[in-house]
């Protein structure tokens, strides 16, 4: 139901399954409210995310689980960002980082690097943004099929392919593309999106880079997104407008499958 964005339905079978669980189940309560966190966010509902995933991480810090706590963290970091609140999101970050490095949470401190990056290429800092995308990229640093990996492959792409390189862009978009579709991870695939349809604009394809596009502005995260707004805008000139289209989430799911099979070709 949250891959669907069904709303009331996720916050219906949160609602039964919290009236079920013991009060004293407090590691319950906080994977319910990471779901109903991830829902409001994908939904563009930023404020009733940023509250939950606060009273999440809150949680996680009482549990002692520090892994789950910087990781709700890491998810506020994302809420401000797209909220446009980006020294909000450096700090969400930083304090990521810093859970991450108590005892017992086995995880390299990098997260203000990637949101450094993030803001930069949102900012047209394109040769900063890739320079820290590829620190962290080369170092091997992020797992391979996690979200934020995702996210700077793509962000990866768009840097190298503003700075000319549409080769090397053209293979971390589809990479992250393709890897956001198979795990169903909405705002990396969004990001990359928006590069494939920047690199179709480069490759003088604009009616293609309408339609991909338009197929990523299809899902409210994506319209109430200020950080995508930036990076929309930096190279909308490129496109030729299209019309507006109105996907369901399965059929976004599936036509940007369909994207990754076809690639460029």
């Amino acid at each position: 139901k949250r891959q669907e964005l069904d709303l009331p339905s996720v916050i219906s079978a949160i609602a039964d399954s919290q009236a079920s669980r013991a009060p004293s189940d407090l590691d319950g309560q906080a994977v319910a409210l990471h779901y109903l966190g991830e829902t409001f966010f994908w939904s563009g509902e930023f404020t009733a995310a940023a509250e939950t995933f606060t009273t999440c991480a809150r949680l996680r810090e009482e549990l002692g689980m520090h892994f789950f706590e910087a990781h709700a963290l890491l998810n506020l970091a994302t809420v401000a960002l797209h909220a446009g609140k980006t020294e909000e999101a450096l700090e969400k970050a930083r304090l990521a980082d810093a859970v991450m490095a108590k005892p017992g949470a086995a995880h390299s401190a990098v997260y203000a690097t990637l949101f450094a990056a993030h803001i930069a290429l949102s900012e047209g800092e394109h040769r900063r943004a890739q320079q820290l995308y590829e620190n962290l990229l080369v170092a091997g640093r992020l797992p391979e099929v996690d979200r934020q990996r995702m996210s700077c492959e793509a962000g990866f792409g768009i840097a190298r392919l503003v700075l000319g390189e549409h080769d090397d862009a053209e293979h971390y978009l589809i990479r992250a593309l393709e890897t956001a579709v198979d795990r169903r991870e909405l705002p990396p695939a969004l990001l990359a999106l928006y590069g494939m349809a920047d690199l179709f604009a480069a490759q003088g394809e604009s009616q293609r880079a309408g339609i991909h596009y338009a197929l990523a502005a299809s899902q409210p995260l994506a319209t109430a997104s200020r950080w995508f707004e930036q990076l929309a805008n930096q190279r909308a000139k490129l496109r030729r407008p299209v019309q507006p289209a109105t996907w369901t989430v399965e059929d976004f799911w599936a036509t940007a499958g369909e994207y990754c099979d076809a690639g460029t070709a």
